[in-house]
């Protein structure tokens, strides 16, 4: 499947100001790109361990790994650091912890 990428932006722009349904805006873009793994590059789900309730939604529309992370530049980052490495060491196929306010080194398996 030859993806056009261009077409995809503006078929995101367009779902996204045209006022649809959240649901059918996400199928509409996962549909297409099902057979290739899809990375969430910015998901704040850490926050409140949201991020656990979000699975169903990511298998529903074909998300293969999320880049998961919380609070940015407030000392609450440290917190949703934590709570992001800890959801990669439970689920490394799946999310990638992104690391602003810990030490990792100090938090390795």
């Amino acid at each position: 499947m030859k993806i056009n990428f261009l077409s995809f932006l503006i078929s995101l722009l367009l779902l996204l100001i045209s006022g649809c349904d959240k649901d059918i805006q996400l199928a509409s873009i996962a549909v297409p790109y099902q057979d290739i793994t899809i990375i969430d590059v910015h998901n704040h789900d850490a926050s409140g361990k949201r991020y656990k309730e979000s699975f169903d939604v990511w298998d529903k529309y074909g998300i293969d790994k999320i880049v998961l992370f919380g609070d940015i530049s407030e000392p609450s980052a440290q917190t949703t650091d934590e709570i992001a490495f800890d959801a990669y060491q439970d689920n490394r196929d799946r999310i990638i912890p992104f690391i602003a306010g810990i030490n990792i080194s100090i938090h390795r398996a």
